[in-house]
Parts: C-alpha cells; structure tokens; sequence
C-alpha cells in the first residue's frame, strides 16, 4: 500500500510540476503524452484519480458542526 501511495505521490508532483509540458527527454523515451507520463510514474494513475475525484463529488457541501 506504502508503494502505491508513493507512486500515486511521485505522479502528482510530476503533474503539478508540468509547467513546460513534456520535455525533450521524455518524447525521446516514447512518453508522448501527459497520461503516458503519468501512468509511467504510478501504474494505477487512472484508477486512483478516477476513484478520487467520484469520492468527492459524493461529499456533502455543508457538513454541519460535529460536537
């Protein structure tokens, strides 16, 4: 589990850090697209983003106060 959340972390970091897009490097070792990047870095980038973001579109918007 501790490697999958590293690889998940690893992904993320590479995402918000993609300012310049894909670099010559990359292109050259056959990454030519950002979710081929992605999914290079953590092999379940899909599934983990996918489940992520429907878990929070099923948060309520107001949860009330919880004495």
């Amino acid at each position: 589990m501790q490697e999958l959340q590293n690889s998940y972390s690893k992904a993320n970091d590479f995402l918000r850090n993609t300012g310049s897009g894909l670099q010559e490097d990359d292109i050259a070792n056959g990454t030519t697209t950002l979710k081929i990047a992605l999914t290079k870095i953590c092999k379940y980038w899909d599934d983990l983003v996918s489940s992520w973001v429907h878990g929070l579109s099923q948060l309520p918007l107001h949860h009330g106060h919880i004495a």
